[in-house]
């Protein structure tokens, strides 16, 4: 049976729906990117250093490209193993 022109459309799951993505970026244009992943559908994490993404500090900015984003303040440890010298 064909749907009535009148019929209200049916939703359709969101595009990215069940992908996880792990936002590392600061600035703009990586948040943006990673802003456009989560309005469709994707969830977001960003995770931010300690005392905030330095974006914080333009908040009309920030508010627009953390929309959708859940966030957390993270410390990355460096094993002194791990760092090369030159």
């Amino acid at each position: 049976m064909r749907p009535h022109p009148s019929d209200p459309p049916k939703s359709a799951p969101p595009m990215l729906g069940g992908l996880r993505i792990a936002d590392m970026t600061t600035v703009i244009f990586g948040p943006y990117c990673t802003q456009i992943l989560a309005d469709l559908g994707a969830e977001v994490l960003k995770l931010e250093p300690p005392g905030g993404d330095p974006m914080r500090g333009y908040p009309e900015i920030f508010a627009s490209v953390a929309r959708g984003k859940r966030s957390v303040e993270i410390e990355f440890l460096h094993h002194p193993a791990a760092v090369r010298n030159g």
